[in-house]
């Protein structure tokens, strides 16, 4: 590949990021800038930088779709091979930075589910939330002051309780319950906010 062809292909893909990154820089250096906040430019950076990071992303993705490579069969774990492809089948996934489209190449057979090897290479989930995401759900539910509540809450209750033992298993039945259920609110939480904001980008 040529250097000229590299170049366009690296504007295309990580064009957008660039000028929205170079937008954030005219917007620090403009004179409105000077009677600007501290937390006022925080938060400004905060929220446009992190559509800098989805374009990134995006722009990642985009150039692994264009580089994924057609091949004439692809052989399931089931033992079927799938000969039929289709080009940019697209699948959405929901990132920390908001949400991305993916698209791949499809292979399929009669009768059998089709296989899309770049989801592969690429670990997507089977839904639609990346693995990061998860983990930041996760890790924000159990830094959370609310389940240091529960844990200490359900440790006292069992040092008190007669039967401690079992009132021990009870308790870490109850915060493991607990867990699952923060984790399912605080998901449900993400996802209304990122799909807000890609209605927002959208409108």
């Amino acid at each position: 590949m040529s250097q000229a062809c590299d170049i366009e292909s690296v504007n295309k893909a990580f064009g957008p990021a660039r000028d929205h990154w170079e937008t954030i820089i005219y917007q620090l250096h403009e004179d409105a800038a000077d009677h600007m906040q501290h937390d006022q430019v925080e938060v400004l950076i905060k929220k446009d930088g992190n559509e800098v990071m989805r374009l990134l992303l995006q722009g990642f993705l985009d150039v692994r779709a264009k580089r994924e490579e057609r091949m004439e069969s692809v052989e399931g774990s089931d033992g079927v091979v799938r000969t039929h492809c289709r080009e940019n089948c697209e699948r959405s996934l929901m990132t920390e930075f908001g949400k991305v489209t993916v698209e791949r190449k499809g292979y399929s057979a009669k009768g059998a589910e089709s296989l899309f090897p770049l989801d592969a290479a690429l670990n997507l989930p089977q839904d639609k939330y990346s693995s990061e995401l998860c983990r930041l759900v996760a890790r924000t539910v159990a830094d959370s002051s609310l389940m240091r509540v529960w844990r200490t809450s359900g440790e006292q209750q069992a040092a008190r309780s007669p039967n401690a033992r079992s009132s021990s298993r009870r308790s870490r039945y109850r915060r493991t319950s607990m867990r699952s259920i923060a984790f399912r609110e605080m998901l449900r939480i993400h996802r209304i906010f990122w799909s807000s904001q890609w209605m927002a980008r959208e409108s």
